[in-house]
């Protein structure tokens, strides 16, 4: 878990940094591995905290090109802004509203949890296209030329297969 204490704590700037093992995360996606480390600051101004951090996290992936595995680093920001309202914070029940900009929380609250926030941007952070660093800026006809030439003659358009010619005809017109 990802808990930052508010107990106690002035009015102003508060850095932290805090290094947590995945496995200590629960539901996190099983691509991570190592620590996730969570850097920035908590500022408090009267019942107003405003929370901006930095994590990082290391993601083990396997290539889409090559089928190699390789780790991939990843790096987010988080902005979250919190009030003490107790009422309000009892209106939301358990969790907050994913809609709200602010969220409310306890008057006597002692900490904030920010582990499922941080899970799930860590999830939306992952790549779609998973490419290790070496393929990235080599084309795909280069690193299969083979699978190249072939997807050429299939895309040939004089071979054109006979279940599609009905609708090559009316393309044509």
């Amino acid at each position: 878990m990802i808990v930052l204490p508010i107990s106690g704590l002035q009015d102003g700037e508060h850095p932290f940094d805090i290094s947590v093992p995945v496995a200590r995360i629960p539901d996190l996606l099983s691509e991570f591995t190592g620590d996730v480390h969570v850097q920035g600051t908590l500022t408090k101004h009267e019942q107003r905290i405003s929370l901006q951090c930095t994590v990082q996290a290391s993601a083990r992936l396997e290539c889409d090109r090559s089928l190699e595995m390789f780790d991939e680093p990843i790096t987010l920001q988080l902005r979250r802004e919190y009030v003490k309202d107790t009422s309000r914070a009892i209106e939301q029940g358990a969790g907050a509203d994913e809609t709200e900009d602010v969220i409310a929380i306890r008057e006597d609250a002692r900490h904030i949890d920010i582990t499922d926030d941080v899970r799930q941007e860590l999830a939306l952070s992952l790549p779609m296209r998973r490419v290790a660093p070496q393929y990235r800026d080599v084309p795909f006809n280069e690193l299969y030329p083979d699978l190249a030439d072939r997807d050429a003659e299939a895309t040939d358009p004089e071979v054109v297969n006979e279940r599609w010619a009905a609708l090559k005809k009316l393309k044509d017109i």
